[in-house]
């Protein structure tokens, strides 16, 4: 932790860079993920989605929906390697793509900051 940031490295199939993780919160109140660059401040990705459309909200509060498709693409193994989520708890259908509910393992979630 970095002040009131998470700082990890992220590597996906499109990302490899240094990365300030942000929370925020959906309309359904379940936890967004947000990277930034370390550096540039410029948004890298946004690492989870709200399933609310589906019928689906997380179970928990540290419990988020990781999006790993498309431009996301090695988001969980990422996350996974700074040590951000855990292990995948239940597998969510989304319409064309499977979803994992991970746990963020961010011991104090409410220490990153709060999106705007």
């Amino acid at each position: 932790m970095e002040g009131t940031h998470a700082v990890i490295h992220i590597k996906t199939a499109y990302i490899d860079d240094d990365a300030v993780i942000a929370k925020g919160r959906y309309a359904d109140g379940s936890t967004a993920l947000l990277l930034s660059d370390a550096e540039t401040g410029e948004q890298l990705a946004k690492a989870t989605v709200c399933m609310v459309e589906y019928g689906e909200k997380p179970r928990d509060e540290n419990h988020v929906f990781i999006k790993d498709y498309a431009e996301n693409q090695g988001m969980v193994a990422a996350l996974q390697d700074a040590g951000v989520i855990g292990k995948v708890l239940r597998s969510l259908d989304a319409g064309y793509a499977k979803l994992g509910v991970h746990e963020c393992k961010l011991l104090d979630l409410d220490a990153v900051e709060e999106l705007p």
